[in-house]
C-alpha cells in the first residue's frame, strides 16, 4: 500500500507535501519521532532492568530474616517510678509468628528476680499472659530495627510495654524497653530457643 515508511508517516499524520522544503521538514519531523520512540523504549527497558537488579539484590543478598519461633525475653528494669523495682529481671517465653515484615504472638511471664538475686519461677497456672504485635523496619544502609508492642494481662490491670530491638545475631535481639507498669524503662535481650 505504501511505497516507503515516509509516505506511510505522511499519510497517518495528514501532512501534505507541497515543496522540497516541506519534504525535508517532514523527513526531519519523522526522524525526531523515531528518535523519541527509540529513546523512550531504551529508558523503559533500562529502568525495568535496573528495577529487576535491585529486586534481585534485595532478595538474594538482603533476605528478610525469619524470626518466627520461640524466644526467651529477659528484661532488666533500670528506671521506675517505684524505686524498689529497679534492678528487677523479668523473664518471658514468647511465641512469635512473622508474616512478611509484620509480627504477632503471645507469651507468658515465667520468672522474676529482684535485685537480691533470688529468682521466683511462676507455676504454669499462675503465669501472667501477654499478647503482642510488631513489625520489622528493614534498612539497607543502617541497622534493621524491630518494634514490638506488648499487652501484659496482669493480675491487677493491663500494662503495655514497647521493645525497640536490633539484631545481634540470627538468634539474638537486643534493645530498649519502656513500660506503663510502674513507668519502667530498661533493656531487653531476646534469645531464640
Amino acid at each position: 500500500m505504501f511505497e516507503t515508511p515516509q509516505k506511510m508517516f505522511f499519510y497517518l499524520t495528514g501532512l501534505v507535501v507541497d515543496s522540497a522544503a516541506a519534504v525535508t521538514e517532514q523527513k526531519e519531523l519523522m526522524h525526531n519521532w523515531v528518535e523519541f520512540f527509540i529513546d523512550t523504549s531504551a529508558a523503559v527497558a533500562g529502568g525495568s532492568i535496573l528495577t529487576f537488579m535491585l529486586f534481585a539484590i534485595n532478595e538474594w543478598f538482603y533476605p528478610n530474616r525469619n524470626i518466627s519461633g520461640e524466644w526467651e525475653a529477659i528484661e532488666l528494669v533500670e528506671d521506675s517510678s517505684r524505686k524498689e523495682l529497679e534492678g528487677y529481671v523479668l523473664k518471658f517465653k514468647l511465641h512469635v509468628l512473622q508474616k512478611g515484615y509484620e509480627l504477632e504472638g503471645s507469651g507468658e511471664k515465667i520468672s522474676e528476680t529482684p535485685p537480691d538475686g533470688k529468682e521466683y519461677k511462676y507455676e504454669p497456672e499462675k503465669r501472667v499472659t501477654v499478647k503482642f504485635v510488631g513489625y520489622i523496619d528493614k534498612k539497607f544502609l543502617s541497622k534493621t530495627r524491630i518494634y514490638i508492642n506488648i499487652i501484659e494481662f496482669g493480675r491487677l490491670r493491663e500494662s503495655r510495654t514497647c521493645f525497640r530491638l536490633i539484631f545481634r545475631s540470627a538468634n539474638k535481639l537486643e534493645g530498649a524497653l519502656i513500660s506503663t507498669a510502674a513507668n519502667s524503662k530498661g533493656t531487653v535481650v531476646l534469645n531464640k530457643s
